[in-house]
């Protein structure tokens, strides 16, 4: 069986690949697409691997990763990259001040779909 990633990540390219491979080729697709924004993480795999398995014609697989903070109820979570750009470490770690939890956890959400 063939899949293609779309990604701009090498590293998670290479993840996949460590993964799936031998039993799963995994080809690489570089596509930007516009991801659509909502809380709900899967809803953005799921469209984002819709949208690319029709604009290939292909077996696509698009992933959505993001990190949820338990003190700040679940924020950044599907947000991540945005909030890592704008308000960069420093300022994460600043919203968790006087926060005794700073637990977090790390969760991505896989979307698959056949063209058609």
């Amino acid at each position: 069986m063939r899949l293609f990633l779309v990604t701009h990540n090498h590293d998670k390219l290479r993840e996949y690949k460590a993964i799936f491979e031998p039993e799963i080729s995994i080809e690489h697709l570089d596509y930007e697409y516009d991801e659509i924004q909502a809380d709900d993480q899967r809803k953005i795999a799921e469209t984002g691997a819709k949208h690319c398995a029709e604009h290939f014609k292909k077996p696509v697989v698009v992933d959505d990763s993001g990190i949820f903070i338990n003190a700040l109820h679940g924020f950044p979570g599907p947000y991540t990259s945005y909030s890592w750009k704008t308000l960069g470490p420093k300022g994460l770690i600043k919203l968790l001040e006087g926060k005794a939890d700073r637990s977090a956890c790390y969760q991505v959400s896989l979307g698959y779909c056949e063209p058609g």
